[in-house]
This record gives structure tokens, sequence and C-alpha cells, in this order.
């Protein structure tokens, strides 16, 4: 995560941005299970206060949804692993978020910075669309539909 002097490449620049937004991340949820606070409240808030930026022609459509969302998880390191996309449903697949050698690194549970997938219910719900996000083997599946 330190930098390295003065002349960093765009590309190393880059990826010190991403390793320092989920540093962010893991240290945050790592201090909140810490300090007794619920995850929930934290992820709440964030998908709370982030629903305001969201374009709201977004609604009731899943697919532009999951990739919005793809793109936010994509800056910050995530890679797309796969996607699939039906009527009312859209589905992805994500690898690198958290970063298992990141939490290693920084001696963090990687499973609490998995409450940051939690915000996207806040947003989601926000569009008229459900939310819903599992993790296992180093992946994320992130799903979402129509309806609330």
């Amino acid at each position: 995560m330190a930098g390295k002097g003065s002349e960093e490449s765009v590309e190393e620049l880059l990826d010190l941005a991403r390793a320092n937004a989920q540093a962010l991340i893991i240290a945050t949820t790592g201090y909140l299970a810490q300090a007794g606070i619920p995850l929930e409240g934290w992820s709440g808030y964030l998908g709370t206060v982030f629903a305001n930026s969201w374009d709201d022609s977004m609604a009731n459509d899943p697919r532009a949804f999951l990739e919005a969302v793809l793109t936010n998880y994509k800056a910050l390191g995530a890679e797309v692993v796969s996607t699939a996309f039906e009527d009312g449903r859209a589905e992805a697949v994500i690898s690198g978020f958290p970063s298992a050698a990141l939490c290693d690194e920084l001696d963090a549970d990687c499973s609490l910075a998995e409450a940051y997938n939690d915000l996207g219910a806040v947003v989601a719900e926000w569009l008229g669309l459900t939310w819903w996000w599992g993790a296992s083997g180093g992946r994320t599946t992130l799903v979402a539909t129509t309806g609330t």
C-alpha cells in the first residue's frame, strides 16, 4: 500500500488508489466490528448517502443498475468473472473484492468487509429493485431483480 516515490506510472497510481480504497473499507469494517458497532448500520448509511447520486433513469432496470454497480466494483479493483442478463434479472460474479491478499497484509477479516455489498440493497430499493449477494470461494455473486 505504501507509495514508492514520485515517478509512478498512471497504472501504478490506479493500483495504489484501488488498494487504498479497499484498505479503507477493510479497516473501517474491522474497526466497527471491534467497537461493537453493527455493520448493517454502516452499510445502510452508505447506501442511503450513495442513493442520492444515482441516476433514477435506472429505476426498474436491473441490467443498467448492475452494470453501474460493476463499474464501482471495478474501480475498487474487483474483476468481473461473468454476467448473465434475463428479462427482469441481472447477475454477475466478481472476484478480488475484498482482496484476500490485502486482508492478509492488513491482518484483517475479509468477511467483515463483505458488508460493503449490503449497501446495494438500499440503492436497489430506491430504484424499485431487489438486491442479493452471496460469497463463496473468493467469488461474490451479485443479483438485481425487478420489484422490491
